[in-house]
């Protein structure tokens, strides 16, 4: 059996948001001392169709708003051969 390619798993998955163009991830800034007190984690989408709460959202609220590129009109999908592990 031939190993499937990048592209052809995404698509037995289906559209996700985090392998949109527009899907984000900034991750968490510690804080240098009290002065600077650094920056939470964000991530979402670049044209505010997702908005993902890394403190309030559940993994059951999380899986339902990724699957929001299934329906999304804007979803443009990553080359994920661009990606390296």
């Amino acid at each position: 059996m031939a190993m499937k390619t990048s592209e052809e798993r995404r698509d037995e998955i289906g559209p996700i948001c985090v392998f949109c163009q527009s899907f984000y991830f900034f991750p968490e800034v510690r804080a240098w001392s009290e002065v600077t007190p650094g920056d939470a984690a964000e991530m979402g989408c670049h044209k505010g169709i997702v908005q993902i709460d890394l403190l309030e959202d559940t993994e059951t609220s999380y899986r339902k708003k990724i699957l929001t590129a299934r329906t999304c009109e804007e979803y443009q999908p990553v080359d994920l051969s661009t990606l390296t592990a």
